[in-house]
């Protein structure tokens, strides 16, 4: 018969297999051999390319006060630089497909109550066929602006037919075989912007100089989207032939303040497209904030529109053409015809309006300056 094993007895029992087991593992712990393993950090992908380093003189000329990119407050590892192909060192914003940029007003002259002079001249169309007109109008343009000693000086877009480039006329088509090529385009615009530039620099005159580029202008950009192999080398001949002559360029559709007052090619609408219609200045009058100036159906037109408020109002000049006289595009004849108006536009500006404006017809300039024009004909710089 078993002897029953006690309470005490089962305790001492537990315990001694409890003690063994802890034994045992004090034994494998001393068994095993220590080793330090040190970790090197993994190292952050390689993100982008070598950043180009801007030589210490030039960093004044990557400011542009007037494009800001949201980039700039990007990480560091995701921001992007690029440079325009004519190598001046000045961002070449908008390059990136989906990349918000934000613009800032391009303000050449503040509000003031002193009255600004200034010159504008309408659309050009300058064409390989035309140049022995348009070269002469250019001059006499130029003239007027040096004897009148007018400081600020307009060209509101469309400087060229840039007929090489449209795409309204298919190359493959029979009426294409009458396109200019590309080159004769951009050399029929720089012997035009040398003959307007000629009569400031004989004169000594300087003054502040932009062009606001037009849909004709734009043309380049979209021909080149559509052949990025040449990406830079219209453009960037185009925008040189004007920053020669120390011209500011401001793109399609952007607006460029002069005394509170905005002038562009053409403004556009929620779309993009071009404010249109039968009469664009009621259009533009209605839904504008403050005074602009523009160009584009080469009619010449102001409205002046009341708002609601004390003392509000806007006005809207559209410059009209700086064609030859009678010329009409052939594209348009037949929904223009008479309605083109022809020569440049001297406005006064104070207050951020625009006070008086005059528009001066070729005929007219051609009595003024013509015996001026005349000496001048012929010379270069």
């Amino acid at each position: 018969m078993m002897t029953p094993v006690t309470p005490d007895a089962g305790m001492a029992s537990i315990m001694a297999s409890l003690n063994a087991i802890a034994a045992r593992l004090d034994r494998l712990e001393a068994s095993e051999v220590e080793t330090e393993v040190s970790l090197e950090p993994v190292a952050a992908p390689v993100a982008e390319k070598p950043r180009f380093r801007v030589p210490a003189g030039s960093v004044k000329s990557l400011q542009k006060p007037n494009v800001i990119s949201r980039m700039d407050q990007a990480p560091a590892q995701q921001q992007v630089e690029k440079f325009s192909p004519l190598g001046d060192s000045g961002p070449y914003l908008g390059e990136m497909f989906g990349t918000s940029i934000r613009r800032s007003p391009i303000i050449d002259a503040p509000v003031s109550s002193s009255p600004i002079q200034v010159t504008t001249i309408g659309d050009t169309h300058f064409h390989p066929g035309l140049d022995h007109l348009t070269t002469r109008l250019m001059l006499l343009a130029g003239i007027h602006v040096a004897e009148t000693r007018t400081p600020y000086l307009r060209h509101i877009g469309d400087t060229s037919d840039f007929a090489s480039l449209c795409r309204h006329t298919r190359n493959d088509t029979w009426k294409a075989r009458q396109k200019p090529s590309i080159r004769q385009d951009l050399d029929s615009l720089r012997l035009n912007w040398d003959a307007l530039n000629l009569p400031l620099e004989l004169y000594n005159h300087k003054p502040q100089k932009r062009v606001t580029l037009g849909n004709h202008c734009a043309w380049a950009e979209t021909f080149e989207d559509a052949n990025p192999e040449l990406k830079g080398l219209i453009t960037g001949e185009r925008d040189s032939i004007f920053r020669a002559h120390g011209w500011e360029v401001s793109a399609y559709g952007e607006f460029a303040f002069l005394g509170g007052v905005a002038f562009t090619h053409v403004p556009l609408n929620i779309m993009g497209k071009p404010a249109g219609g039968q009469t664009p200045e009621v259009t533009i009058s209605n839904q504008v904030t403050h005074d602009l100036v523009f160009g584009h159906t080469h009619r010449r037109n102001s409205v002046l529109r009341p708002k609601m408020g004390y003392n509000n109002r806007v006005n809207v000049v559209n410059v009209g053409s700086a064609m030859p006289e009678f010329y009409v595009g052939e594209y348009a004849q037949l929904t223009q015809g008479s309605a083109v108006t022809y020569g440049i536009s001297q406005m006064t500006i104070f207050d951020g309006r625009i006070q008086s404006e005059r528009h001066i017809p070729w005929r007219e300039m051609e009595m003024m300056y013509g015996k001026t024009a005349d000496a001048l004909q012929g010379r270069s710089l």
